[in-house]
Formats: structure tokens, sequence, C-alpha cells
């Protein structure tokens, strides 16, 4: 579990970590040519097609992106709603069951590519 500060303290569990890998594998697929989850060392490898490069991924790191991303801090177009949709459900413990709705594979991918590269790269 990962707690994150913004305005207010979030609780980003590793089931929602493992909601954003999974449907990171919908999104992804045009870039990468393979992921592994190691979910006791809370971590998502993800490879690139073109490079061949492998780039591994803390739990905490994708927490920490959704929270850029809800921040303004990557320029991501209409994922950035998305991504405040769901740290405000989060938030709220009547809806915080909810809160994985928020995530599809474009939001997946956008957090993915800027945990491993640093920027939407691809896409």
């Amino acid at each position: 579990m990962v707690n994150v500060t913004t305005t207010a303290t979030v609780t980003v569990s590793d089931e929602d970590i493992e909601t954003i890998i999974e449907m990171a594998g919908y999104g992804i697929a045009y870039w990468a040519s393979a992921a592994t989850v190691d979910s006791e060392a809370r971590t998502y490898t993800v490879i690139e097609q073109d490079a061949d490069t492998a780039h591994s991924i803390t739990y905490d790191r994708l927490a920490n992106v959704i929270i850029e991303i809800a921040t303004g801090l990557h320029q991501v177009g209409y994922t950035r709603a998305y991504a405040e949709n769901y740290l405000r459900e989060l938030r709220d413990p009547e809806m915080a069951e909810y809160a994985g709705g928020h995530i599809d594979s474009d939001l997946a991918d956008v957090i993915v590519q800027i945990a491993a590269l640093g920027e939407v790269t691809y896409g």
C-alpha cells in the first residue's frame, strides 16, 4: 500500500496498482513486447518492442505517477480527468471501491509510459 499526499492523503493499495497493471496489458501492446508482474517484489517490468529494453517499475512509482497526472505535472490530455476522478473516489470511503472504474487502458498506458520512460513517448 502506498500513501501519497496531495491536498489530502490518498492510499493507493496494491490491489489498485494491480488493476492499473491489468488494464495496461490492454493498452501497451502497441509499444511493449512483453510485461511481467512480480507481486512479491511489487514491480512491473515492461520490455519495449523497438529498443528491446526492459524497464522495471515499482508499485510506488506507478502510484506516484497517478498523482503527477492528476495534479497536472504531465500534459496528457483527457486522461488527466480520469486520474482526477480516480483519486477523488479513493478519498471518499463510500466511493473508493468504484475508483478502479476510472482506470481504462488509455490511462494505464500513459501511467506506465511515464513511469517507465519519464514521458509519453508512444501514441
